[in-house]
C-alpha cells in the first residue's frame, strides 16, 4: 500500500517527475479538488513534514559513495567496509592474492573460515 495513496490518487500529474514539484518558493501540488479533512489531511501533513528539510537545487544529480571520503567509488573502500562491518570480530580480511585464481583464493578463504565441510561433500559423492 502506498504510503501517501490519497494524495496520489488526487495528484493531476502522476507520471510527474520529483522537480517539477519544486518550485523557488518550496514545493507545489496539484490537486484535483481540494484536501479534505481525515486520512488526506494527515497524509497531506505528513508529506510536508518530510519535504520541508529537503531543498531542491539547479545542480545536476550526481552519485555519491559515502563509504569514501573522496565520494568516489572504490573497490578497496567496498573491502574496507566489508572488513570493518560485516565480517566477524577476529576473522580474516578478505584479501586476494592477485597471482592466484579467483576460485582458489575463494575456496581457501572459506576453509580458513571453516565455510568448507570438504568431508561431508566428499562422503555425499561416494569418496571415503
Amino acid at each position: 500500500m502506498l504510503r501517501f495513496g490519497r494524495l496520489f490518487s488526487l495528484a493531476t500529474n502522476q507520471d510527474a517527475w520529483v522537480s517539477e514539484f519544486w518550485s523557488s518558493v518550496g514545493w507545489k501540488f496539484h490537486w484535483r479538488r481540494g484536501i479534505r479533512g481525515g486520512v488526506e489531511s494527515t497524509q497531506f501533513d505528513d508529506l510536508v513534514e518530510l519535504l520541508s528539510p529537503i531543498r531542491l537545487g539547479v545542480l545536476p544529480d550526481k552519485c555519491i559513495w559515502d563509504l569514501d571520503p573522496s565520494g568516489i567509488f572504490s573497490v578497496s573502500s567496498t573491502r574496507n567496509w566489508v572488513d570493518v562491518m560485516r565480517l566477524p570480530l577476529g576473522s580474516f580480511p578478505t584479501r586476494w592474492n592477485r597471482f592466484v585464481p579467483i576460485k582458489i583464493n575463494i575456496f581457501l578463504w572459506r576453509v580458513i573460515l571453516d565455510r568448507m565441510s570438504v568431508r561431508v561433500k566428499l562422503v555425499e559423492r561416494g569418496w571415503s
